[in-house]
């Protein structure tokens, strides 16, 4: 009944009385005692007889799964953004918004980095997910913060090109987006580590002109005047801002109570999903 309405059904057993209802369900688990016929049907063999082993390996695979959750929305929200910029820039017929050395810090300083420390640092809870939610927890997150991002990145390069000239422009939008991409990275997890990666990672880039070395084969300048350090945190802070209403919008209409179900009608039972954490 319960994997006729797309349920998914675990069963553990020893395979001794339970050896259909191993067969029929849609995650076998089998006992550490359990018969041959039992370890062929199952896809998951516990090596231990306690009673929370169980739970410690959901907590394990939920571990795991929020933490590629996690860096799937940080990649994805910075293509979005670099794509939905490139292409505004583009068909505008003003040349293109940062130079491939740009490219390399951005990606090395929003992406690279910060997904190691999501990959590397298990987080600090692990709800349990649903594969049917993926789609419509990565969409609310990535579409708002990609999106914005991308115009507000735009709006810098029209302001710097049109005050500064193209290469101003360029050195504007690369600083506004590895700021914004590092708090991508803290927004995905809010936790004190990915802060103080982020922290890090942006005085290090700020501080990358005082490198000869760097700064030559990088082509990262200071920007050439002084409004333009305030433009590009301002930038920042509004597109951070415009973000977060988005997102108080968004969790307010998944909140609407759904429509009423006619009496006499059996309903499923909820399933369990990734909070958007937005």
């Amino acid at each position: 009944l319960l994997r006729a309405s797309g349920e998914t059904v675990a069963v553990i057993g020893d395979g001794v009385r339970d050896l259909p209802a191993l067969k029929a369900a849609s995650l076998p688990i089998a006992q550490p005692s359990s018969t041959q016929a039992a370890l062929d049907v199952s896809s998951i063999v516990l090596l231990s007889s306690a009673p929370d082993a169980l739970l410690q390996v959901l907590a394990r695979g939920q571990s795991i799964i929020r933490s590629l959750v996690d860096v799937l929305r940080l990649n994805l929200t910075m293509v979005t953004a670099s794509a939905f910029l490139i292409v505004a820039v583009r068909y505008l017929s003003q040349g293109f918004p940062y130079v491939s050395s740009h490219g390399s810090v951005i990606n090395i300083a929003t992406v690279t980095i910060p997904s190691l420390a999501l990959s590397l640092v298990p987080p600090p809870h692990s709800r349990q997910v649903s594969s049917a939610s993926y789609s419509r927890m990565l969409a609310r997150f990535v579409l708002p913060a990609g999106l914005l991002l991308g115009l507000t990145a735009l709006a810098v390069y029209v302001i710097v090109l049109d005050g500064a000239g193209r290469s101003s422009a360029q050195q504007a939008v690369a600083y506004t987006l590895v700021y914004a991409g590092l708090l991508v990275g803290v927004l995905t997890r809010r936790t004190r580590t990915q802060a103080g990666v982020a922290v890090a990672i942006a005085a290090a880039v700020t501080l990358l002109p005082l490198l000869p070395w760097t700064s030559g084969r990088f082509r990262i300048t200071w920007l050439p005047e002084w409004w333009h350090y305030p433009l590009v945190v301002g930038a920042v802070v509004v597109w951070l801002i415009v973000l977060q209403g988005v997102w108080w919008l968004l969790r307010r209409l998944a909140r609407r109570p759904a429509a009423s179900v006619p009496s006499g009608r059996a309903t499923s039972p909820p399933r369990h999903e990734v909070e958007s954490d937005v």
